[in-house]
């Protein structure tokens, strides 16, 4: 059996950790929303002069800009990194009952940014390609633009539920280690 002590820093390492999970989880979301709104917006604004895509061209400029998309990403996960590391970085200090306020080094900051942006970048192609996959299917199928935005409307939805939680797990497993 377990110390009381013991048990109590798991149960608050676990508050901490989860209330992290949720700050990335919130972050990729919100992001990833914009650019569902965007790429609505865009299609909405195609609606107008043409009922749906003939060519996959055509429809490329409608599907969201996976630039901008990984940027705003990059700087959305970066910015809760930041708050992740100095709260683990706290917590440990004050588990070990040192009473100075931790500061996480700017160097170790960037280092860890950098070192994570692989995967997010990744994350953020994959996004992409599930996107333009529906895109693709939809021109296939000879679909108007109405139904091309109720597919994206829906994948952005799904990746919003699975996606999140495994990126915000994943990060904040990284940040806490």
């Amino acid at each position: 059996k377990r110390p009381k002590r013991e048990l109590a820093q798991a149960r608050h390492h676990e508050s901490i950790m989860n209330r992290i999970a949720r700050m990335y989880e919130s972050k990729f979301n919100k992001v990833l929303m914009a650019a569902r709104a965007d790429t609505l917006r865009k299609l909405a604004l195609a609606m107008g002069p043409m009922k749906s895509f003939s060519t996959r061209a055509a429809a490329t400029d409608i599907v969201f800009d996976r630039h901008s998309f990984t940027r705003g990403l990059l700087a959305g996960m970066r910015s809760v990194s930041i708050r992740a590391l100095q709260e683990a970085g706290q917590t440990v200090m004050d588990e070990m009952e040192i009473r100075d306020p931790w500061e996480t080094p700017p160097g170790e900051v960037i280092d860890f940014n950098r070192r994570r942006e692989n995967k997010i970048v990744g994350a953020a192609d994959n996004i992409f390609q599930s996107i333009n996959k529906e895109v693709e299917e939809s021109i296939n199928k000879g679909e108007p633009i109405s139904e091309m935005a109720n597919r994206i409307k829906a994948k952005f939805n799904e990746i919003s539920k699975g996606r999140a939680k495994t990126i915000a797990r994943t990060e904040m497993g990284a940040a806490y280690g």
